[in-house]
Parts: C-alpha cells; sequence; structure tokens
C-alpha cells in the first residue's frame, strides 16, 4: 500500500505540481483547499504526511496546524510563500516538522517528504 499524502493549498498550480510529482514517486494524494478542509480530512482519512500551506481561506495553516496537533501526531511539512525566520518559527514551534519556501524544486520537496 503506497502512503496517502494530504497537499493542502488553495493555489491550483502548486496543488498540480505537487500531487504530479508525488505521483510520479508512487505516492497516493489527497487534497483539500484550505484548513478546515485539511483538519476534517486528517481526522476522517488519516493520511501519513501533510503538505500544508499557511496563506489560505476559512482557516490558515497555522491554525490547522495547531488544531491538527490536538489529536494527530501526523507529520507536517510547511510549504508556503511565507519565508521570514518568524514565519518559520512559528510554523515549528505549532508542531510543523519541517518548512519548505516557495518556490522549491521538485528534488527538494521530494526529498524533505522522504525524510519524515
Amino acid at each position: 500500500m503506497s502512503h496517502q499524502i494530504l497537499v493542502v493549498d488553495d493555489e491550483p498550480r502548486y496543488v498540480r505540481l505537487m500531487e504530479a510529482n508525488l505521483i510520479s514517486e508512487g505516492y497516493q494524494v489527497l487534497k483539500a483547499a484550505n484548513g478546515q478542509e485539511a483538519v476534517e480530512m486528517v481526522a476522517e482519512m488519516r493520511p501519513d504526511l501533510v503538505l500544508l500551506d499557511i496563506m489560505m481561506p476559512n482557516l490558515d495553516g497555522f491554525g490547522a496546524c495547531e488544531r491538527i496537533r490536538e489529536f494527530s501526531n501526523v507529520p507536517i511539512i510547511v510549504v508556503t510563500a511565507k519565508g521570514e525566520e518568524r514565519d518559520r518559527v512559528r510554523g515549528l514551534d505549532l508542531g510543523a516538522d519541517d518548512y519548505i519556501v516557495k518556490p522549491f524544486s521538485a528534488t527538494e520537496l521530494l526529498a524533505r517528504v522522504r525524510s519524515v
């Protein structure tokens, strides 16, 4: 059985990019467009990994990360354009396992996915 990865991003081009790269490596991809959907899908689908954007409607990635950590230890990699040190530190302090700043290469993304 292949690993399920939940991609959470409201930008379709990043979702398509991550999905294509993950599928090419044999991963199954689940998708959510905002933090609230992500929290619900983690609870229901129990993915093996979450790739989580920060700037999204309804519930941002910081809030989603915090809520997911209330009930799950699923690995979370933040994938966002917010590259300021304070944002990286906040994401990690809220429970993210890693943090990637957009734009990123497919090689880096896949290496980080394999490492968690």
